[in-house]
Formats: C-alpha cells, structure tokens, sequence
C-alpha cells in the first residue's frame, strides 16, 4: 500500500487497521462513507472501540477533532457487551480468536517520515503503571539536578515530559 498509493508506512497501517474494523462497526462506516467524519477520525474510533459502542462512538466523532478523539477514547474503560436476553436466540459462535480478546500491549519506536524520533507504549494498567512511575522519576530527578535545593515536593514545571 506505501508502494502503490505513495503514502508512509503508518498511515498505511492505520488504513489498514481501519479496514479490517469497518465490517463490525456499522456507524462509522456509514458516517465515513457520508463524509460526516475523516479516515483521522474513524483510524482512531477503529483502534479504541469495543463493537457494541460502535453507534456512540460514531455520535462522538462527528463533533470531536482527531485530537479528542485520541484522547477521550485512548483513555476510555469500555464495559464489555451486554449479555443476551433470556429469551434472545443464541447468537453464533465467534472464532475462538475473537472470543477473548487479548489487551493491547506493544511499545515501539523508531523514525518518523519528517525525522522525528517517535515512541509509542500501550500496556495493561498493571504493566503500565510501573512504566509511569519510572518516567515521572526520571523527570523529577532531572527537574531536582536543574534546581537543587527545591523542595522534594516540587512540582517540576519548567521540565517537560520531553526534557
């Protein structure tokens, strides 16, 4: 796809993603098909959102940037889907793939097409955490060389997260 439609490796994969997700999530097909909301914005509904929160995730995209987006549903804990109904037919069996699905947990990193040095982390809360913790001691510790003798409860605020 890079080679044939002259775009980069990640946005190609982000399309891709996108693809395979549009048979299980109607709405937003529907409203990407409708112009009402951007392959931005249905790339980061296709990577965040469960199936059965398909329609008010669609709902949400129509009025938030790419921006939002990320942001609200990167951080938002779906419920998962609503059991059948007692008297509901029996739906069909799902692959046993697709039966758990299995949290999202990478970290990579590398060049971007501008030259930029990326990294991008997805864990589990547990995992995650430490990870956190990690960083913001760095941070702190950094923020403490650049200004020592401050209060250990300081909040550094002139050290960024990318100092």
């Amino acid at each position: 796809m890079t080679w044939k439609c002259g775009v980069s490796s990640a946005w190609a994969k982000g399309l891709v993603a996108m693809a395979r997700r549009m048979g299980e999530l109607p709405a937003t097909r529907a409203a990407l098909v409708a112009g009402e909301v951007t392959e931005d914005q249905a790339k980061v509904v296709c990577a965040h959102v469960p199936a059965h929160n398909d329609a008010e995730a669609a709902d949400l995209a129509r009025v938030c940037t790419v921006s939002q987006l990320r942001h609200v549903l990167g951080r938002y804990v779906f419920t998962p889907a609503p059991e059948p109904a007692a008297d509901d037919p029996e739906p069909e069996a799902e692959p046993p793939e697709a039966a758990t699905p299995r949290p999202r947990r990478f970290v990579s990193f590398g060049w971007d097409d501008d030259g930029t040095w990326q990294a991008s982390v997805a864990l589990p809360g547990g995992e995650g955490a430490p990870v956190e913790r990690a960083l913001v001691q760095v941070r702190d510790d950094l923020f403490h060389h650049c200004h020592p003798g401050a209060e250990p409860w300081a909040v550094p605020t002139d050290v960024s997260w990318a100092d």
